[in-house]
C-alpha cells in the first residue's frame, strides 16, 4: 500500500505491482509476465518433467539469491517443508549451483535478460512450475489523469 500511497501523494509517477488496481483513482495497464522456474540437475528426480506444482517441491533445500524481492517470500509460503540456503554474493550464487546438486529458482525473465551469466545450463534443466502463485503478471499503475502520459510510454 505505500506504493500507492506515493502514487497519491506525488511521490511517484508510475509504480510496477502485482496488483491490478484500477478505480476511480489510479489507471493500471498490464506491463509484463514473469513465471518462476526450479531450476534442477539433470540428475534430479524432477529434472524430466514437463512441468511441477510446488507441492512436489516439498521437503527440498534450496540455494537463492537473497534478495529476490516477492519470490522469497512466495516460495517460502507455498513449498512445505522446504529448506533455503540464500546467497548474497550473485557470483558466489552462481558458483555454488554450478558446482552443487541443490535445486535453484529462475525465471523466464531471468533466463532471457541472462541475468546469471556463467551458469552451466547443460548440466540443469529449468522445469516450469505450473501453480498460479508463481506465475505472476506486472502491472504499470499510475494516477487516472497520468493515464495519457504512461500509454504514450508504454504504448498502445
Amino acid at each position: 500500500d505505500r506504493l500507492f500511497s506515493d502514487l497519491e501523494h506525488d511521490k511517484a509517477q508510475v509504480i510496477i505491482t502485482t496488483e491490478n488496481r484500477a478505480d476511480e483513482r489510479f489507471y493500471a495497464r498490464e506491463f509484463f509476465e514473469e513465471h518462476l522456474k526450479v531450476f534442477l540437475p539433470k540428475s534430479h528426480d524432477l529434472a524430466k518433467k514437463k512441468s511441477v506444482a510446488l507441492a512436489d517441491l516439498a521437503g527440498e533445500t534450496f540455494i537463492m539469491a537473497s534478495a529476490l524481492g516477492f519470490w522469497t517470500n512466495v516460495v517460502k509460503r507455498e513449498i512445505p517443508g522446504a529448506k533455503f540456503i540464500e546467497q548474497d554474493d550473485i557470483t558466489d550464487l552462481r558458483d555454488i549451483i554450478n558446482h552443487s546438486t541443490l535445486p535453484a529458482f529462475v525465471t523466464d525473465f531471468t533466463e532471457n535478460a541472462r541475468h546469471l551469466p556463467g551458469l552451466e545450463q547443460s548440466s540443469r534443466v529449468a522445469v516450469p512450475i505450473r501453480d498460479e502463485a508463481v506465475n505472476v503478471h506486472f502491472y504499470a499503475v499510475c494516477r487516472v489523469e497520468m493515464m495519457k502520459q504512461l500509454e504514450a510510454v508504454l504504448g498502445t
